[in-house]
């Protein structure tokens, strides 16, 4: 009983999301201070085939490194190759822009990747011009797949002032109506 008079009551189940979130937060702390002293580079080279006139020559790098604010480019050599190196401290995704759209890499510290673009292909749909190599290229691979296909998906902005029933309404006929169910 605190000295005011007022007790605290303390549930089961309260104690086990205090205990569980302690947990997880110290846990999360620890991995995160262990980490903190390691930053390796990731290294990603290319090359672009087919390359014409018209072929973008510059591609924009973001490491996405909470801890750095820089962003990277590369420039095409004359023999349509590039190579450029970032730190990262952990596991996490990584973005390129060429060519008016973003691929992404899932990468660890210490990786290295190669990719080679094939201009002839740009405006083929689902990455056909895009071949990744190297650690992790499967799944970066799979991972701009997945991306292109949210990105496809019919955005419609809400109206948030309406009722939630008659939202959810509007959201079954705006699906009924896109994918004609």
């Amino acid at each position: 009983m605190l000295k005011s008079g007022y007790q605290i009551k303390w549930k089961p189940g309260f104690t086990f999301s205090l205990l569980l979130t302690m947990l997880l937060f110290f846990w999360g702390l620890k991995s995160t201070v262990s980490t903190a002293k390691i930053q390796e580079h990731v290294t990603i080279t290319g090359t672009v085939i087919h390359r014409t006139f018209s072929t973008p020559m510059v591609l924009g790098f973001n490491f996405l490194n909470p801890f750095e604010n820089v962003r990277m480019s590369a420039t095409l050599n004359s023999r349509s190759q590039f190579s450029i190196t970032g730190r990262m401290k952990f596991v996490q995704n990584m973005t390129i822009a060429y060519n008016n759209t973003f691929i992404n890499l899932y990468e660890f510290p210490g990786d290295s990747v190669h990719i080679a673009i094939d201009a002839a292909l740009l405006d083929k749909p689902n990455f056909q011009w895009l071949k990744i190599s190297g650690d992790h290229a499967q799944f970066s691979s799979q991972l701009n797949l997945l991306h292109d296909a949210i990105s496809k998906l019919p955005y419609n902005k809400y109206d948030y002032s309406v009722s939630v029933p008659n939202m959810l309404d509007t959201v079954k006929m705006i699906i009924r109506d896109t994918y004609l169910l």
